[in-house]
């Protein structure tokens, strides 16, 4: 009979509910008790949506990056790897655009549908130079707005759904608050006004949701460096290329991307969907305020380096 009793304490003891609480500000999880028909795994894990873990010899991220503020976010359990000042509110400059994709892609558009270009929408900084009147598919506007990060396409895509112009960047903040990215609120759908803000933990959350739910798309672009686009109506040919200039050095491949600049406010910012070819994990790298010439890019490989050298990842 104690026998039996033993091993009954024994059996609520192995099996009790984990709670983990990181103790450090670069790992942040608490887990509540597992949800009904999700077994319990000693070592905190569950097996429907199990987070990563530190490796025995994990080592925290040295120093601090030369950006602002940064994110390392792990893209199927959506736990924070890395946060430096990651809630710190700032202008984004052209990480805008993922908002404006998204409420552009959500509107289910035909893609291969031709509209005519509108002089009218020309916007100051990058720039694919059109004619008033030329003729292109949609698909090669939403490229625009991906690859070189033209302003004059994003506010093309902005008056190419069913929604007015006022009426799509209310829909931009309406979908922010749905995601629960409190600290967003958009201007307008280029970045070119230092009012469209946001912070490194939301724009991970938004650039996991975005490139989730569109990977083709994503991918696609992460892929092209450089895209042509045919004009229907014209002779002429235009030619675009790329923004993105990060070199995962045979050890990580890019599935998604998206860069931003803007002197004074913004500075460089960057978000990158990038994963480790040995493991299979992927994570968002997002970085705010960077200052200085050709090293975000860098910066981006270095903690994807160190996330994927520290980390193990499940069910990849």
């Amino acid at each position: 009979m104690l026998n039996n009793l033993f091993s009954q304490l024994l059996i609520g003891v192995l099996f009790l509910p984990t709670v983990t609480l990181a103790g450090d500000n670069n790992n942040v999880l608490a887990s509540a008790p597992s949800q009904k028909n999700e077994q319990t795994i000693i070592a905190r894990h569950h097996v429907k949506k199990e987070h990563p873990v530190k490796k025995l010899n994990f080592q925290k991220f040295p120093g601090v990056t030369i950006s602002d503020t940064a994110a390392v976010l792990d893209v199927k359990s959506g736990k924070f790897l890395y946060r430096q000042e990651a809630t710190k509110q700032r202008a984004i400059a052209s990480l805008s655009k993922l908002a404006t994709s998204l409420v552009f892609l959500e509107d289910n558009p035909d893609l291969q549908k031709v509209i005519s270009y509108a002089s009218s929408n020309n916007r100051a900084g990058a720039t694919v130079f059109l004619n008033n009147g030329e003729q292109l598919r949609l698909n090669d506007v939403l490229m625009s707005v991906l690859l070189p990060s033209a302003n004059n396409m994003a506010q093309t895509l902005a008056v190419n759904t069913h929604y007015s112009y006022a009426d799509f960047v209310v829909q931009m903040n309406n979908r922010m608050q749905e995601l629960g990215l409190k600290k967003t609120q958009l201007v307008e759908p280029t970045g070119l006004n230092s009012r469209n803000v946001s912070c490194a933990g939301n724009l991970a959350k938004l650039g996991n949701f975005l490139f989730n739910k569109y990977p083709d798309i994503f991918l696609r672009a992460a892929q092209t460096p450089v895209y042509d686009i045919d004009l229907l109506n014209s002779v002429r040919n235009v030619t675009i290329y790329s923004t993105n200039r990060f070199d995962g050095r045979g050890k990580y491949d890019l599935l998604a991307f998206k860069t931003g600049f803007y002197p004074g406010t913004a500075e460089r910012t960057l978000v990158v969907k990038i994963q480790d070819k040995a493991s299979g994990g992927q994570i968002i790298v997002v970085l705010l305020g960077n200052t200085i010439y050709g090293t975000i890019n860098e910066e981006a490989y270095q903690l994807a380096d160190w996330a994927f050298n520290n980390w193990e990842f499940k069910n990849y």
